[in-house]
């Protein structure tokens, strides 16, 4: 009988989101057969689950979605609530530019909304796609 080869790579690193039956968890750690151990909220333990039913987040889930550890809602790894205030304030920057057009450089409030929509968006795909950590 051949030994078992334990040096394929994991599918999931520790500490990544997941999916799993329709929920988001965090990958806690794997062991040497194809079981990643994930954690969530609800339980107090780490579950074992093959690592085919486990998948990792779309883009459209990793833009809204609770915290599997804490509860809180999730725009990427921003909290949800700074992520409401951040919109907020650069659609009021914009719609002030609308609304004083024509009244000195009022073209700036609404470069300068778009700049952090536009920042925020791309900071956002990039810790998705894990460019930035």
């Amino acid at each position: 009988m051949k030994p078992e080869n334990k040096s394929r790579p994991v599918k999931f690193e520790p500490g990544t989101l997941v999916v799993f039956g329709g929920e988001v968890y965090l990958v806690d750690h794997n062991s040497d057969s194809d079981l990643c151990w994930i954690k969530h909220r609800d339980f107090s333990l780490t579950i074992p689950v093959q690592d085919y039913f486990v998948r990792g987040l779309t883009y459209r889930e990793f833009i809204w979605f609770r915290n599997p550890i804490t509860g809180n809602w999730m725009c990427g790894k921003t909290r949800g609530y700074m992520a409401v205030i951040i919109h907020l304030f650069a659609l009021l920057l914009i719609v002030l530019g609308i609304a004083t057009w024509g009244q000195g450089p009022t073209w700036t409030a609404i470069v300068i909304g778009a700049a952090i929509l536009l920042g925020f968006w791309i900071g956002t795909r990039n810790n998705y796609t894990g460019k930035w950590k």
